[in-house]
């Protein structure tokens, strides 16, 4: 309920700029191309890329909440959820409860498949109008407004949701050591500086020497 929460308080916000932005669309004349377009009516078209920009804003999120002694864990997008247990012999083992939902993830492809989306263009581009996330909160262009993505618009429904994954009940225990939260900047920046193909174990092992 809290992810559709908060989708629902950003659709109610952006009436206004909706309206404003179906406005300047009506006003700029067709037949034009963009560098035409910009020419003729600078104005028009910047106010516009600055609405079209506030109209993107979106993010990945995650949740994870305790109950009854059991960890339950929700995402969408590409942030992480890492629990960190030790085994029995005391070794530190790095479980991702989180969904990366990105265009690398099979059940993702196969619901934008099923919207009547090209998977394989997909899996090339890696992008999905503006972003590379399946799911998200917020971002109206590649929600209400996906149609005007040429690699979107053959869906019959929205293609990128905010609806979460939820993983859990998970039943802590003793080889329970610690719960890791991250956005994927997080690591992604590790990745990048390390070429590292083992980011989760790499990230808890840094969390245990601090």
């Amino acid at each position: 309920q809290a992810f559709i929460g908060v989708e629902r308080g950003y659709t109610d916000s952006i009436g206004d700029l909706l309206a404003e932005r179906t406005s300047l669309q009506f006003d700029l004349p067709d037949g034009l191309n963009s560098y035409e377009t910009y020419q003729k009516f600078p104005e028009a078209v910047d106010k516009l890329n600055q609405l079209n920009g506030e109209l993107s804003a979106g993010t990945s999120a995650i949740v994870a909440l305790v109950y009854r002694n059991r960890l339950y864990v929700a995402n969408v997008g590409d942030s992480r959820a890492l629990l960190c247990k030790t085994d029995s012999n005391q070794v530190l083992r790095v479980v991702q409860l989180s969904i990366d939902h990105d265009s690398r993830n099979e059940d993702e492809l196969l619901r934008l498949s099923q919207l009547g989306l090209d998977v394989k263009s997909i899996r090339q581009g890696s992008h999905l109008g503006n972003q590379e996330n399946t799911r998200c909160l917020g971002n109206w262009l590649v929600k209400g407004g996906y149609r005007e993505f040429e690699e979107l618009a053959p869906a019959k429904a929205e293609p990128i949701i905010a609806e979460p994954e939820i993983h859990g009940g998970i039943e802590l225990d003793e080889s329970c050591r610690f719960l890791l939260l991250m956005s994927r900047g997080l690591y992604k920046s590790l990745e990048e500086a390390t070429g590292t193909e083992q980011v989760n174990k790499e990230l808890a092992m840094m969390a245990v020497e601090q």
